[in-house]
């Protein structure tokens, strides 16, 4: 079929840049998706981070005060900070005496769920009741 000399079509230098242009967008989109995913997971690292912290805080806390014992913890700060815009959090933390009295090995564990996923992390010090 032969068109006329008055019709107007696309050229195949047309169809390939239009087909390189929706490669190049689809593109776009799926890296933009994983930055999305990725900054998702990290800003739920990170408050999993200052949950640990504060719960090595408590727990060094009670080590001062003589209220700290060998075993398992769970959470010892305000329920509300565990379920945030980020996601929902689990902090717990294993307390080992060691071989200086008032001196223990504090092990605290943050878990974390949200849309992009779940993760955890750990975190360890060493925490001492301090002459007075």
């Amino acid at each position: 079929m032969r068109m006329r000399s008055d019709e107007a079509g696309f050229f195949l230098q047309e169809t390939i840049l239009l087909g390189a242009l929706l490669l190049f967008m689809a593109g776009a989109f799926l890296a933009y998706a994983k930055m999305v995913h990725v900054e998702a997971q990290d800003a739920c690292r990170m408050q999993a981070i200052f949950l640990a912290r504060e719960e090595l805080a408590c727990l060094a806390e009670r080590a001062d005060v003589g209220a700290l014992h060998a075993g398992e913890w769970g959470w010892l700060g305000e329920r509300d900070q565990l379920v945030t815009e980020q996601g929902q959090f689990s902090v717990s933390a294993r307390v080992f005496p060691l071989e200086i009295a008032g001196a223990y090995r504090a092990a605290v564990s943050a878990a974390w769920q949200n849309a992009s996923g779940a993760g955890s992390l750990s975190l360890e010090r060493e925490v001492y009741r301090h002459a007075r």
